[in-house]
């Protein structure tokens, strides 16, 4: 016998400009958005407040005893 997953537990896909609405949603609810972020010229995890605050089209490079962060094409 199979159960039916209920929609809210199912995988869904938010595309990227319904990231706003789906923080603004999440935070109305009293969560905290957690995701990665610039800071300090390195990318890391922070409290986010929107979604500008994303290191979209950022990256880092990471070797043993190096670490480089650059603008990605």
């Amino acid at each position: 016998m199979t159960a039916e997953v209920p929609l809210d537990l199912k995988r869904q896909v938010v595309e990227r400009e319904h990231f706003q609405q789906l923080f603004t949603v999440l935070q109305s609810k009293g969560y905290q958005v957690v995701g990665p972020t610039i800071r300090d010229d390195a990318i890391g995890y922070d409290t986010l407040a929107c979604v500008d605050a994303l290191p979209a089209g950022y990256t880092d490079k990471q070797n043993s005893g190096s670490y480089r962060f650059k603008k990605g094409e």
